[in-house]
């Protein structure tokens, strides 16, 4: 009920914003990631980004470098060209 009105009073302003992923939530990003490299496992974070352009290759990294010490994905072991999959 409360996702109506906040959507209808987006429709009623007078604005010409776009919905866009710059502000998105650390735990939505999270989760888009792990969507991503289950269908382009064994990717870098830069082909990450090429994917989800909206967002800023700094939230990425975060994002990516926490799932990897929560243990949820893990990388190839040369620091240089490193990817990334799931556990």
């Amino acid at each position: 009920m409360a996702n109506f009105f906040a959507t209808q009073l987006i429709n009623s302003s007078n604005t010409n914003t776009k919905p866009t992923l710059k502000t998105i939530e650390l735990h939505i990003l999270k989760a888009l990631i792990e969507q991503d490299l289950t269908a382009h496992p064994n990717s870098k974070i830069s082909e990450i980004n090429a994917r989800i352009p909206d967002v800023s290759l700094q939230d990425i990294q975060k994002a990516v470098y926490e799932l990897v010490s929560d243990k949820r994905l893990f990388h190839s072991i040369p620091k240089k060209n490193r990817t990334y999959s799931l556990v």
